[in-house]
């Protein structure tokens, strides 16, 4: 059963009962009404012939009879019918009717009763009445209505009351039907739209226009598809980023090993271009000054920690140039691979300064041909943290050239740490032309960017890394440029309530 026939028929059949009752009560009642007016009819037919000052005779009763519509009968005291307005038959019946129940005076007007009289049926009363002047014993006038006539008096009095009652009813199933068509119809349309975004399809929103319950339900619904419409946009974005995430592994893998070559060779010739320097040179000057380019980057394990970008000959300028770019190629690789194939990180104790002062140190001379002035404002007495140094050097490296590429023409960009109760703070600021508003909401997605040759993980990854250590990656515009802000925790409990296992728990 459907809910309109829910609600359509218990409202429907309760209304009819209540109907039929009232008619039904209402017929009673009139028929009720029938009896008592041939019985005060009776009494006062008794009062007038008592009163009156002639017989009781035959064309007294037949004028009587044109005025009240009944047959008429006078009874002596002996039971014997003194006049009747009856038929020869109806009259022998009333007469043997009488002598088997004989009325005495004490009776007084009597209810009405049915009886048959010549094979038709009254409604018979009778009332004393003084049929002659000083008459001692009592006398009866009785009044005998036909049955057929008082059927069609109650017929009459009745059909009203049901022609009201039918009304009535059709107007309760008419409304019913309205009210319950009103009250299905959305919960149908929900039912068919839900039916058919089960099957795959798309659909738009419920009109809601009421706000009763069912109002609430279409609003409810529309807030459910708008949630199913986003998540599954959601899931075809991840399943695309992830084949995506996939293919940029591979290539990233297949890159890595030829870059690395590169890499190697770069550093052997720009050894090779010192040896010859050194021999060429008679002044011992030239070989401390080498000495001093390869003190700074000795320590060999990050990509922040290459060769010196220093100054030199030519050639190995050139070199120098190689050396950074292939650096900047190694970042893009540990973006991809970061992004494709996300790790916990390897958790130490460490200096947050430290990382950032070895990156600022490592593209000094990349931002210094770019025109851009560095200022540093690292909080002397920093705690330290747990973190990644490897992940968080890409971090920072990530946005030190996000924020060099904001600057073309030059600028300043400040690096500054600061610390709270609970966390160490890295704060980078630039000069640059800022983060359009309406790009503001993009920017930390994956593949997004608004530069031709940019890969857009930078800034994804970076979030990534930090949201892993616990921290959060955040950026504020400026007057003139725009200020990131990542946070990392100071304990390692805080880093494991987000999920994180430090690297003694990795085996460390």
């Amino acid at each position: 059963m459907g809910i309109r026939a829910k609600i359509v028929l218990p409202f429907t059949a309760l209304f009819l009962v209540a109907i039929l009752a009232v008619a039904l009560l209402a017929a009673r009642s009139t028929a009720n009404l029938v009896d008592e007016r041939i019985q005060a009819q009776m009494a006062d037919l008794a009062g007038v012939l008592s009163q009156a000052s002639f017989a009781a005779n035959l064309s007294v009763l037949n004028h009587v009879k044109a005025i009240v519509g009944g047959e008429l009968a006078t009874v002596d005291a002996r039971g014997a019918i003194v006049a009747t307005t009856l038929g020869p038959e109806a009259a022998k019946a009333l007469r043997e009717h009488v002598r088997g129940a004989r009325p005495t005076a004490a009776d007084g007007a009597a209810p009405a009763w049915s009886v048959s009289l010549g094979g038709r049926g009254y409604r018979a009363t009778f009332a004393p009445v003084e049929l002659t002047l000083g008459q001692e014993a009592p006398a009866f006038v009785y009044l005998l209505t036909p049955e057929a006539e008082i059927a069609a008096a109650t017929q009459r009095a009745v059909r009203p009351i049901f022609l009201a009652a039918a009304c009535g009813a059709l107007a309760v199933v008419v409304l019913g039907y309205v009210v319950g068509h009103r009250l299905a119809r959305p919960v149908e349309s929900l039912a068919d739209q839900a039916r058919h975004l089960a099957a795959g399809g798309s659909q738009a929103p419920l009109a809601v226009r009421t706000h009763d319950e069912v109002g609430r339900l279409a609003a409810a619904f529309n807030a459910l598809l708008e949630s199913l419409r986003a998540a599954e946009a959601r899931l075809v974005a991840t399943e695309r980023l992830a084949a995506v995430g996939q293919v940029a592994a591979g290539i990233a893998h297949e890159v890595r090993n030829p870059l690395s070559g590169i890499k190697m060779s770069a550093q052997l010739l720009k050894r090779r271009l010192r040896e010859l320097e050194r021999r060429a040179s008679p002044h011992p000057a030239g070989e401390a000054v080498g000495g001093g380019s390869d003190a700074r980057s000795s320590p060999p394990a990050s990509p922040c920690q290459g060769e010196d970008a220093g100054a030199g000959p030519p050639a190995e300028e050139s070199v120098n140039v190689m050396l950074a770019e292939i650096a900047r190629l190694e970042v893009i690789i540990d973006d991809l691979l970061t992004f494709a194939r996300p790790s916990a990180p390897k958790l130490v104790p460490a200096s947050l300064n430290a990382v950032v002062d070895e990156v600022l140190d490592f593209m000094a001379r990349q931002l210094e041909h770019a025109g851009v002035a560095v200022r540093r404002e690292l909080e002397p007495a920093l705690p330290a943290a747990p973190l990644d140094p490897q992940r968080i050097r890409q971090v920072v490296l990530n946005l030190i050239l996000n924020a060099a590429e904001a600057m073309p023409n030059g600028g300043t960009l400040t690096a500054r740490t600061r610390s709270t109760d609970r966390e160490v703070v890295a704060e980078l600021d630039d000069t640059g032309h800022g983060i359009p508003p309406e790009l503001a909401a993009k920017i930390f997605e994956p593949f997004f960017t608004t530069k031709p040759g940019g890969s857009g993980l930078g800034l994804g990854v970076s979030r990534t890394i930090i949201e892993a250590h616990g921290g959060t990656l955040t950026f504020q515009p400026l007057e003139h440029g725009t200020r990131f802000v990542f946070t990392l925790p100071r304990s390692q409990t805080a880093n494991r309530k987000s999920g994180i296992e430090d690297g003694e728990n990795r085996g460390h």
